[in-house]
């Protein structure tokens, strides 16, 4: 299980304009949360830009320290998916760069590689012998969410998968997404502006608001 118990984070401002007698802009990022995800299901966190999604992820995957509260998630077996398109070296071929990093988390590339070829068939990606600065923004996106679910870990944390995706990426995606919750094996948390594309996938959605949950 993920748990959040009144859980508020703060963030500071890094501008100069400091306020009178020193105090810095302070804002809340997340505010009082409380909430809980079961083991093996899938969660979709919507709410508009600023509401603390990406916040909220980052939190339980352990990148951002809460500034009151406590969270209990398995942080040592869990993999993230960022809304930047960040960690690949464009000059190596899509799958030099899934061998590097797979086997920086102590996996065999050679024992990953029918893994590799297979999500990378599912998702729509050609071209993994290419360089990687070759690619299109939606394949670059693909790589990155391969990236993350070839791990193969018991969290899944998405930030915006769909973003920069055409229709038929984000069926792939979620056909994909679909197959890994029907195991039951694994934890995923997608974080999304919209429910739109995702269907049935989510078992359960949970609405952000300025940080705070919302009952809709």
């Amino acid at each position: 299980m993920i748990k959040l118990d009144d859980v508020t984070k703060y963030f500071y401002s890094r501008k100069s304009g400091i306020r009178l007698f020193g105090i810095p802009e302070k804002t809340v990022a997340l505010d009082s949360v409380n909430i809980s995800f079961a083991e093996n299901t899938t969660a979709l966190i919507l709410g508009a830009n600023g509401a603390g999604k990406t916040t909220l992820l980052k939190t339980i995957a352990g990148l951002i320290l809460p500034d009151k509260g406590s969270v209990l998630s398995p942080r040592g077996d869990m993999s993230f998916l960022s809304s930047e398109m960040n960690g690949f070296y464009p000059q190596l071929t899509a799958r030099e760069n899934l061998s590097f990093f797979i086997s920086v988390y102590g996996i065999d590339p050679e024992e990953a590689a029918g893994s590799i070829d297979e999500y990378s068939e599912k998702l729509g990606i050609p071209g993994l012998d290419t360089p990687f600065w070759h690619s299109s923004t939606g394949n670059k996106r693909k790589l990155l969410i391969l990236r993350t679910l070839i791990l193969d870990r018991k969290l899944i944390l998405l930030d915006e998968p769909m973003k920069s995706l055409d229709n038929d990426s984000t069926s792939r995606v979620c056909r994909l997404l679909g197959e890994i919750r029907d195991k039951r094996t694994k934890t995923i948390l997608i974080a999304a502006h919209s429910a739109d594309h995702f269907g049935d996938l989510p078992d359960s959605i949970v609405h952000l608001d300025r940080g705070r949950t919302v009952a809709r």
